[in-house]
């Protein structure tokens, strides 16, 4: 259990800790849900872009195309490994 001392440290703490608070702050922390993956390539993607969209489109469907059909086991055992 966190002491009187502790309580009144997180209070003023959490004070502080509001986000950020101008436009080029916002702007800095937009981009931290940015993971790897198809927005490695292409910084943002705006709509009426339509050569951009079309372009990281093609390149989404390149690395991940259309799923075949499902792979048959060779033998039952290695059904379970097939379908990892």
């Amino acid at each position: 259990m966190a002491t009187i001392l502790q309580l009144a440290a997180n209070i003023a703490n959490a004070q502080a800790s509001t986000g950020a608070r101008t436009d080029a702050g916002k702007q800095v922390v937009a981009r931290n849900a940015v993971r790897h993956g198809l927005f490695t390539c292409f910084d943002r993607l705006h709509p009426d872009d339509q050569t951009l969209v079309q372009t990281a489109y093609n390149h989404f469907r390149a690395l991940y195309p259309e799923p075949g059909p499902e792979p048959q086991a060779a033998t039952p055992p290695h059904s379970p490994m097939i379908l990892i």
